[in-house]
């Protein structure tokens, strides 16, 4: 069967996020995840990732190289992982749920947060 990986965010689990609309409309992809999983079942399999923190460069933009990095300490200090994710950390899990190997999964909304769930 063919396969759709939607990427949202922890914060449509959570509740949490940069604002209300943001966990919103992520925790709405969740849920569309999985009324679409039913209706395309068995032809298309539908799975969501959900990333919590990702170390990129969007947060050296905003906020410069030493707030950047303590952003990043700080989570590698609480996360019970003590590691932060990278963008190619999440392109990995995306390209498992794409190929045959997840051919038994659909409907699910998978958390990466390096266990953050876990402590909040």
């Amino acid at each position: 069967p063919s396969a759709v990986v939607n990427v949202s965010s922890v914060a449509g689990i959570s509740g949490v996020g940069s604002s209300i609309a943001y966990a919103a409309s992520k925790g709405a992809l969740n849920t569309m995840t999985l009324s679409l999983s039913r209706a395309l079942a068995p032809l298309i399999r539908v799975n969501t990732v959900c990333p919590g923190y990702i170390d990129t460069p969007w947060f050296t933009k905003g906020r410069g190289e030493a707030g950047a990095k303590q952003v990043r300490d700080s989570v590698v200090a609480r996360v019970p992982l003590k590691v932060a994710s990278s963008a190619e950390d999440i392109a990995q899990l995306v390209s498992f749920l794409a190929m045959p190997a997840s051919s038994n999964m659909t409907g699910e909304v998978v958390r990466m947060d390096a266990g953050m769930h876990l402590i909040t």
